[in-house]
């Protein structure tokens, strides 16, 4: 039943860090097109895609108390929000332990800026590594 939530908070505590907002709605897209068992639905807008599902999961980890939200504001930029996982988190993934295995695409697709994300180079490198 949460194996979506499970697979949404595997990838957060596969990056080791904070994880932006923006970046991991593009990084499950991006995961998603390449066969990542991801379930979520994509429209897209300025800012490149964006699941409204996804938010909601992000919300309800948020109060589950699996995830820890912050939210940072920069002189330059909007506010951002970043998760990370929690303690709570990492049992509620002890019992999903096969649900999202680290691969080398989604150690590289972490690895990207979120601007590089949105380029269509960004395709093309990936592919090589698929």
């Amino acid at each position: 039943m949460l194996e979506d939530h499970a697979k949404i908070a595997a990838l957060i505590h596969q990056s080791e860090d904070y994880l932006e907002r923006k970046k991991l709605q593009k990084i499950v897209y991006i995961l998603q097109r390449f066969g990542c068992p991801f379930n979520q639905k994509f429209h897209f807008y300025f800012s490149g895609p964006y699941s409204e599902e996804l938010s909601i999961q992000l919300d309800e980890l948020c109060d589950f108390g699996f995830l820890i939200e912050d939210w940072t504001s920069q002189s330059d930029q909007a506010e951002q929000c970043a998760y990370r996982i929690s303690e709570a988190g990492e049992d509620f993934l002890s019992h999903y332990k096969d649900e999202l295995p680290k691969t080398p695409l989604i150690q590289r697709v972490m690895g990207q800026k979120r601007l590089f994300l949105n380029a269509r180079q960004c395709y093309f490198s990936l592919i090589s590594c698929h």
